[in-house]
C-alpha cells in the first residue's frame, strides 16, 4: 500500500509540474498576444477617427449660393 501511495504521489507530483508548465506557457502566449494588440492601438485609433469623420453627414453650406 504505501509503495503504491508513493508512487501515485510521485506521478501527481509529475503531472502537477507539467500542468505548472503549460499554465506558464500559456501566461506567456496571452502576454505576447496582449503585447501584439497593443501594437495595433495607434492603428485602431486612426481607423476609428477616420470611421467617425467618415460617419458624419456632409454639412450644406448654402451661405452665399443662390
Amino acid at each position: 500500500f504505501k509503495q503504491r501511495r508513493a508512487e501515485l504521489i510521485a506521478e501527481i507530483a509529475a503531472s502537477l509540474d507539467q500542468v505548472n508548465a503549460n499554465i506558464n506557457a500559456l501566461n506567456r502566449s496571452i502576454e505576447t498576444v496582449i503585447t501584439v494588440g497593443e501594437g495595433f492601438a495607434n492603428v485602431e485609433g486612426l481607423w476609428s477617427n477616420f470611421v467617425d469623420v467618415m460617419a458624419k453627414k456632409p454639412e450644406q453650406n448654402t451661405e452665399g449660393e443662390d
